[in-house]
């Protein structure tokens, strides 16, 4: 078992249940991930503390173990004014808005734009799903 701040390389491929792949770094530079820094998923997270230098496996994560359940609560509406660009806007599209009370920047798709009010879903895009990781812990970093 691993502890945290340990920092591994990992090769990874991410899929949805239907087997389309969303994320995969096979054929390019694995991943270092620093455990316990909260950067991937905690059934991630879980999975490369127990896994050994040059293990490979595959792990089904639902929503509480990925990237956890849609919220309504993060769905908000901002007038036009207080976002940056909002001329620039279309609905599907996904902006990176940074705030006062994060300190990282966040992410969200523009779901509407109405009456000179720009709302945003801050959901994950991968919230709400089960998904398939295959993962292999390249190497340990001293």
């Amino acid at each position: 078992m691993r502890d945290e701040d340990t920092k591994i390389l990992v090769s990874y491929c991410g899929s949805l249940p239907d087997g389309t792949i969303f994320d995969d770094n096979r054929d390019s530079k694995p991943l270092e991930v620093k455990l316990g820094a909260n950067k991937v998923p905690p059934g991630i997270e879980k999975a490369l503390r127990e896994m050994e230098t040059g293990e490979e496996r595959t792990i089904v994560l639902p929503p509480e173990e990925a990237y956890g359940h849609r919220k309504p609560e993060a769905i908000i509406e901002m007038p036009v004014f207080a976002v940056p660009h909002s001329d620039k806007l279309e609905v599907g599209q996904s902006v990176i808005m940074r705030s006062d009370r994060a300190d990282w920047p966040a992410c969200a798709e523009v779901i509407a734009i109405e009456n000179g009010v720009i709302t945003m879903d801050f959901n994950h895009p991968l919230a709400d799903q089960t998904l398939t990781y295959w993962l292999k812990v390249v190497s340990e970093i001293e």
